[in-house]
């Protein structure tokens, strides 16, 4: 690149020098020197896209004007141009003859780092300390200097050069060595120490926006809400823009606080001119997650010894800063198909979820459900007919650090679910189940650890009133790792909607996830049990999941597909996986999803294939 702009240069006609002084013998040009203050007074005004435009037009009418490359180079580092820049700073070193100029190979390198190639633009930093020297006298020089510093890593040279040029505290503080000090800490991620020194600052200069503004990221980056909330919303009061609300909203959105994030999102609305795209959709979605939803969803599904139809409907309403309540009523008709028996089951699920604020819930749920009579071929009952039945749940979520994430779920007799046998023969559940999900990289969660347990004791309806109800218990226990291999969180499915139990909501963005898991189950189980329901009293599972999201037409339609494989020990068993959802939002208000999914179920202990169709709507009310 270098050697093709030198050829480009001889060719193009007499040296520097020569133009040079061809152009003292005839005179400077007035109009190139109009168009050069015209572009200085700019500069200096603080209009940096215009003031590179009319540089431009000075090299329009000589394109070998090192000192107006220079300044256009200049112009457009301060408009955030930076592929520009690093262009014209380059033609500027070349064409004024590679004389010393430390300004320009920082800014350059400046860049050349924001244009993420981090090599060249060490290169072109060492090349400016080195012009600089080791102590340098004047003002910018030495900011250079820290910053260069800074970028390398090498903060406490950094810090002696800043805490050189501060002022004495009992003077006006320097706004530029303290922004650029904070600036420096930043850059290496050294939130606690950009935090101190932003404090410190502003303890001295309160009504500094640009300060409380780097204090409100430094606090987002390492994590700290509350006070986060504390410094965006006095900005957000005292310097009201669309920026200062819609960094409120996104602030208090993480604190799980919807209805107070729709409300800055609808003041940073008002005050833009022409809210962009992001600020539409964050709007939007505050109203989803605020707004009471209904869904009704119709399944079929079937394994080794029964199927079932599944009908469901409800309803869930938010309420207060982060709560939701539903109601949720479901009926299914099953079939055995040995020895043949029919039968349906129903039930009716109140919930209630507390949110708080650092993502953590605690969800509480009761349930009432009936089984029906179920006689065989021969009338011969394989159950007592039974009345009304009643459990529980309740489920912990909670963040302990950055790193890690709790999940315990508590069933009382509840519905046993797993398979349509299970509910045919009066199955219930009561248990613990729990995970814990660690983030080793918290700030971009590529890869997640999950590991977990779940004890339980199995209970089915007695065939006869006064027999006792057969009984089994199973420990399943896991560990495995998710790797995000890829993931557009721009890319989002619009239209939130909660899960299908209308306990949580369910996002989709784009990405490309590779799941492994290993499984150990233990089971016991009676004779009187197993010769209704037939489980495995263990298995030893090795599984690998690859699930790929994509979301297309303007994030009005999705898809998710699976396929995984995994390795049976005990059995020497091959099995397999795969399923593909479809997700529709065909009103502004409304989503459709439809579903299949195929597995060969041994994790649970249930052997065989099953095929599960699901259909569901959902709609904000």
């Amino acid at each position: 690149m270098h050697l093709a702009l030198l050829v480009a240069f001889l060719a193009s006609g007499p040296s520097l020098a020569l133009a040079n002084d061809v152009q003292t013998e005839r005179g400077p040009s007035p109009s190139i020197e109009e168009l050069r203050a015209e572009a200085a007074a700019t500069l200096s005004r603080g209009e940096f896209s215009r003031a590179r435009a009319q540089f431009e037009a000075i090299l329009a009418l000589d394109p070998h004007d090192a000192g107006a490359q220079r300044d256009a180079g200049r112009a457009a580092m301060a408009a955030g141009e930076f592929a520009y820049a690093a262009r014209v700073l380059e033609r500027s070193h070349h064409f004024g003859g590679h004389h010393r100029d430390p300004e320009l190979h920082y800014l350059r390198g400046e860049a050349l780092y924001a244009l993420g190639d981090s090599e060249q633009a060490r290169t072109e930093h060492r090349i400016a300390e080195l012009e600089l020297g080791v102590a340098p006298r004047e003002r910018a020089p030495k900011l250079w200097l820290a910053r260069i510093h800074a970028r390398r890593g090498e903060i406490e040279r950094a810090d002696r050069i800043y805490e050189s040029m501060s002022m004495p505290e009992a003077t006006v503080p320097d706004s530029e060595v303290a922004l650029n000090h904070a600036d420096g800490h930043l850059l290496i991620k050294d939130w606690d120490g950009a935090e101190r020194i932003l404090r410190r600052f502003i303890a001295r200069a309160p009504d500094n926006l640009r300060a409380r503004q780097m204090l409100a990221w430094a606090l987002e980056a390492k994590g700290a809400l509350d006070a986060e909330l504390e410094v965006r919303q006095k900005l957000a009061a005292d310097a009201p823009s669309s920026s200062a609300y819609q960094d409120y909203g996104r602030a208090l959105e993480r604190a799980q606080e919807y209805n107070r994030a729709k409300r800055a999102y609808q003041s940073a609305s008002a005050l833009a001119a022409a809210p962009d795209t992001s600020l539409v959709e964050a709007r939007a979605r505050m109203q989803d997650r605020t707004s009471p939803e209904a869904s009704a969803g119709i399944m079929a599904r079937t394994d080794s010894a029964a199927s079932g139809q599944h009908l469901q409907a409800g309803i869930a309403v938010p309420f207060g800063t982060r709560h939701l309540a539903s109601l949720l009523a479901w009926h299914d008709i099953l079939h055995q198909r040995f020895p043949v028996a029919s039968g349906s089951a129903s039930a009716v699920t109140g919930s209630l979820v507390l949110g708080t604020r650092f993502g953590g819930s605690l969800a509480l749920s009761g349930q009432m459900r009936g089984i029906a009579d179920v006689p065989t071929s021969n009338s011969t009952p394989l159950q007592a007919k039974q009345g009304l039945g009643f459990g529980g749940a309740a489920q912990v979520q909670t963040p302990v650090t950055r790193h890690v994430l709790l999940d315990v779920r508590g069933d009382f007799r509840t519905q046993w679910t797993d398979a349509p046998v299970a509910m045919l023969q009066g199955g219930r559940v009561t248990g613990i189940t729990g995970h814990a999900f660690v983030f080793p990289v918290p700030t971009s969660k590529r890869v997640v650890i999950d590991s977990g347990a779940q004890a339980r004791r199995l209970t089915l309806a007695p065939r006869d009133a006064t027999a006792a109800a057969p009984e089994a218990s199973q420990l399943l226990a896991w560990t495995g790792v998710d790797f995000i291999l890829w993931h557009d969180p721009t890319q989002v499915l619009k239209g939130e909607i909660l899960d299908e139990s209308l306990l949580r909501g369910s996002g989709l963005a784009e990405s490309v996830t590779l799941n492994l898991r290993h499984y150990e189950l233990f089971g016991r189980y009676g004779d009187d049990f197993t010769s209704r329901i037939a489980l495995l009293d263990r298995s030893s599972i090795e599984n690998g999941t690859l699930v790929v999201r994509n979301v297309f037409l303007d994030g009005r339609f999705a898809f998710e597909a699976h396929v995984g494989l995994g390795w049976e020990h005990h059995r020497s068993q091959m099995l397999s996986q795969g399923g593909l959802s479809l997700l529709a939002m065909p009103t502004p208000k409304g989503r459709v999803v439809a579903s299949y999914d195929m597995a060969q179920e041994v994790t649970t202990g249930f052997a065989g294939r099953r095929h599960i169709g699901w259909l569901s709507y959902h709609a904000d009310l």
